[in-house]
């Protein structure tokens, strides 16, 4: 009568860890195999100002392959406050992929590792933060313009990858950066031309 028992409690149990994984535990790792990175939280995972804002379908990056809508022109012309030609900012953006490679060169996301990035701003906000050991460990860190380093390195660290710029702000960087452009209007595409081809001068 007790092996009875102890089998009928065991097969009950078994039964009990059966449903409770296809309840509560298999989807979670269903869930892990379909995440793009390995982060705790994805940027995009349950904000719907960023599922709002963000287009999948807009290439990040310009690319000599990457044809801009018109409508995408357009609200890019909006903001610049003068008429502008579709066919005036083609023929610029052909004519900077003569001087750069045609595509960015960015590491994909994949389910197997969690990139990290620290985005440094120009404020009084970090003096005496101590965060530059915490900037320098994250896999990126963006500085935007001319955001000074010297000086402060205990308060904003020492790494700089990528350096968000617009020609107005724009200054020289090492070979260890990428510099970021982003034009503004169609004379900034000039400019980059021009300190691409023959280096910068004045503004």
């Amino acid at each position: 009568m007790k092996l009875k028992v102890s089998i009928f409690i065991f097969l009950l149990g078994l039964t009990g860890i059966g449903l409770f994984w296809r309840a509560d535990i298999s989807p979670y790792f269903t869930l892990l195999a379909q995440r793009p990175c390995a982060c705790d939280r994805c940027l995009s995972e349950g904000d719907s100002l960023f599922e709002q804002r963000f287009s999948k379908y807009d290439e990040p990056f310009l690319s000599a392959n990457y044809n801009l809508s018109e409508d995408n022109f357009n609200w890019w012309k909006h903001l610049q406050g003068r008429g502008q030609l579709l066919s005036a900012y083609r023929e610029k953006v052909e004519r900077i992929f003569q001087l750069v490679p045609a595509t960015a060169h960015v590491e994909a996301s994949s389910p197997d590792r969690c990139r990290t990035c620290a985005v440094v701003g120009n404020s009084g906000n970090l003096m005496n933060s101590h965060y530059g050991p915490l900037i320098d460990f994250q896999d990126f860190v963006i500085r935007i313009n001319r955001g000074q380093i010297k000086g402060y390195e205990a308060d904003v660290g020492t790494r700089t990858t990528h350096r968000v710029m617009y020609p107005e702000s724009a200054v020289d960087i090492d070979n260890t950066t990428i510099p970021v452009l982003f034009p503004f209007k169609l004379k900034d595409f000039d400019w980059f031309t021009k300190a691409v081809s023959t280096g910068p001068s004045g503004r």
